[in-house]
């Protein structure tokens, strides 16, 4: 069965009759709201939806804040790679650095040992007679 309630019906034998037709057993049974209280629950309800709208607005900024901090760390991880690499081409060349040094050095050293050998021949031959120097 179905209930109608006429436009000049009063709101309250409407609630009466559908009580009738579903039965006065159910316990969770709200009251209607009356007619005064309605400009706060509309001023409640507006301010449910600006938290709705603010809670949104938050949660986009944080997506956005979570983001932006991806891509910081992606980039920091970019240049602590690069500043890693860049380290170890630092200490590669510098070890070829000091390689190249003893090298030269140790060339260095082989040819003042040789101008010394040569330095103590000329002498030796210098120290002769100069005719045992002519017939060599």
């Amino acid at each position: 069965m179905a209930v109608h309630a006429s436009p000049g019906e009063p709101v309250e034998d409407t609630r009466n009759r559908v009580v009738e037709l579903v039965g006065t057993g159910q316990g969770a049974r709200r009251a209607p709201v009356p007619v005064d209280d309605t400009p706060v629950i509309l001023a409640l309800q507006l301010q449910a939806i600006d938290t709705f709208v603010e809670m949104i607005r938050l949660r986009t900024a944080v997506a956005d804040r979570d983001r932006r901090i991806a891509t910081l760390t992606m980039g920091l991880r970019t240049w602590r790679e690069r500043a890693g690499i860049e380290q170890a081409e630092h200490r590669r060349d510098a070890t070829e650095a000091r390689e190249r040094e003893r090298e030269i050095i140790s060339l260095l050293h082989q040819q003042m040992n040789m101008a010394d050998a040569a330095t103590a021949e000329l002498e030796r031959i210098r120290a002769l007679p100069w005719w045992r120097r002519v017939r060599g």
